[in-house]
């Protein structure tokens, strides 16, 4: 899927708000490019930069210069998506209302006591601009959805002919679940130190050869956030656990509890609860999760045909750098 295409799915009150974040731009000059007739403001690239900064992992630390100046350039490009999209909405005629607009708005406006303050937080953008930059957004929301969305084709016979054809893709693999009881060994301990933790992971071994409840062992006794829950680890497949303590649990039998396991943790005592085969699973299983691939991939394939309509029709004019 394309920058813009998250963009516009994951739009929410929270774009609008960063407005009020965005140290105001001051230039005589408000257009940075334009699409055809469609115009990108230095104010809608300010707001969609600050989007793009708390992605960042060291946003608290502060964001690089050249860090900043490559997501400047990926706002713009994202925003000349969206120009794109807004020139295919004037050519079909497609609108929004200043009811559609307002509704945006209108939670946003009531955060400030006074017309003068949210005026006054728009800083050097005018009310108008700002109102028109969210009209761009809702148009380009609407030709997405008049010219992507609406118009994915599901075709129940092919997906199923699909399902038949690839069997060997739709299948769950074999299945574990089982509780430990985890005895840690940090490497500082001292020689003492670690026979004591071999000595009481071998004595929870044999209480629990034993008959000893496994759930209140590992509660009172495990040391790890499992012990809460008796240990329970939940289910897990082959490749998803520590290869020591997989190779045991291919072996062992349900009900069945491993002597001790050194692993990178320490020791661990593996009690497998379940065991289920690799499992065929229906149309009815798996039809959500392969509509949902079907759909993303037509999304995507619809919306990228549609751009590269629209770049070769309409001129894009970079006037100045954002």
């Amino acid at each position: 899927m394309s920058r813009l295409s998250g963009f516009l799915i994951n739009i929410s009150l929270a774009f609008i708000l960063l407005v009020f974040a965005v140290p105001s731009v001051v230039a005589q000059e408000l257009v940075v490019a334009r699409v055809g007739s469609v115009p990108i403001t230095v104010f809608e690239v300010s707001r969609q930069l600050q989007r793009l900064i708390p992605l960042q992992g060291n946003y608290h630390g502060g964001v690089k210069p050249e860090k900043i100046a490559a997501l400047q350039e990926q706002a713009l490009e994202e925003l000349i998506e969206q120009a794109y999209l807004v020139q295919y909405a004037y050519s079909e005629e497609l609108a929004v209302t200043k009811s559609d607009i307002d509704a945006m708005i209108t939670p946003l406006r009531a955060r400030y006591k006074t017309d003068e303050q949210f005026l006054a937080a728009l800083g050097q953008e005018s009310e108008k601009e700002f109102r028109a930059a969210v009209a761009r957004h809702l148009l380009a929301k609407k030709a997405v959805q008049v010219a992507v969305t609406d118009r994915i084709k599901i075709d129940e016979a092919a997906l199923k002919a699909d399902y038949k054809k690839n069997l060997e893709k739709y299948k769950r693999p074999r299945q574990f679940r089982a509780s430990h009881i985890l005895i840690k060994i940090d490497p500082a301990f001292t020689a003492e130190e670690k026979a004591q933790k071999v000595e009481l992971v071998q004595s929870l071994y044999k209480k629990a050869l034993a008959g000893d409840d496994f759930y209140d062992l590992a509660y009172y006794n495990s040391q790890d956030k499992t012990a809460m829950v008796g240990g329970d680890v939940g289910y897990f497949h082959l490749g998803q656990m520590d290869p020591d303590v997989e190779a045991a649990v291919v072996k062992m039998k349900v009900g069945e509890v491993s002597a001790p396991i050194r692993t990178f943790y320490g020791y661990e005592i593996v009690k497998l609860v379940e065991d289920n085969p690799e499992t065929q699973l229906s149309f009815d299983d798996i039809r959500e999760k392969i509509v949902a691939r079907e759909r993303k991939e037509q999304a995507e394939k619809l919306q990228s045909d549609l751009l590269k309509t629209l770049r070769a029709k309409y001129p894009l004019e970079r006037l100045k750098k954002s």
